[in-house]
């Protein structure tokens, strides 16, 4: 399994906090729990979350028949959602029912819970950013920056292909000028995504795009549905970048009730 590098000079890109006026509205955050385990998990992680940033927090508690259109609506309003893997209505293993097609609804980041207690307390100290070189790729370690400066963790960009798929060189530099801009390291794995997600025991985050199901565009893709099923910590799953008319809080959108 070879890797190759490329080293980010010390100057630092300002994360999206920064970018924000600070005149604005603070950060959204809407965790959604049915009281289960997990639920309970999504709910100290979203406080938690919520403390480093400064953010509002609302607490959803599942109380209809379709959570999913519940989170899917306060998405609209809310800068992440945070919910458990699975909640009461699941078998003790597996994802439960409604993360895949929220994932799929909402119209914000989406953070699921799961993986060892460590993780979910944030001691490891390591985020890591899944990369595929696509155009949402950028949108992904950005957020993956803001993650790592508000839980004071350390990052990595990974992008894990088959051998035969990119020449290493070719897709290290679409990530040149990025790293050039920040204190990373873009790290080219020749295995397969699944094996990086199965082998990051070591990371407090994984952080990835949505992607797209073949014949459902809208839907999760198969590295993402990956990592909701079986990653060893919680899931950042990145929604791709909007119109700035309709996601930034300077174009006023609504306050959360």
């Amino acid at each position: 399994m070879g890797r190759r590098r490329v080293n980010g000079s010390a100057r630092r890109r300002p994360s999206l906090t920064s970018q924000v006026p600070a005149d604005t509205a603070p950060e959204r955050i809407t965790v959604g729990t049915d009281g289960s385990y997990w639920g309970d998990r999504a709910l100290s992680w979203g406080a938690e979350h919520a403390r480093l940033r400064g953010a509002q927090l609302r607490v959803l508690h599942s109380a209809t028949e379709d959570p999913v259109s519940t989170l899917a609506d306060a998405s609209a309003t809310s800068d992440l959602v945070v919910l458990g893997c699975r909640g009461r209505r699941h078998r003790l293993l597996g994802l439960g029912e409604a993360v895949l097609p929220t994932v799929a609804a909402a119209h914000c980041d989406v953070l699921v819970v799961r993986g060892t207690a460590a993780a979910q307390r944030g001691e490891n100290k390591r985020v890591i950013a899944m990369v595929s070189g696509g155009q949402n790729d950028v949108t992904v370690v950005e957020h993956a920056a803001a993650m790592a400066n508000s839980h004071h963790a350390r990052m990595e960009v990974l992008h894990a292909e088959p051998p035969t798929v990119m020449d290493d060189g070719v897709f290290a530099e679409k990530l040149r000028i990025e790293a050039l801009r920040r204190r990373i390291t873009v790290t080219m794995v020749r295995t397969l995504p699944h094996d990086v997600i199965a082998n990051s025991d070591g990371a407090d985050l994984i952080v990835l795009g949505r992607g797209r199901s073949a014949g459902r565009p809208s839907n999760p893709g198969v590295v993402t549905k990956s990592a909701l099923h079986h990653a060893p910590c919680p899931v950042l799953v990145v929604h791709p970048r909007a119109p700035a008319t309709q996601r930034t809080r300077v174009a006023g959108r609504p306050e959360m009730p």
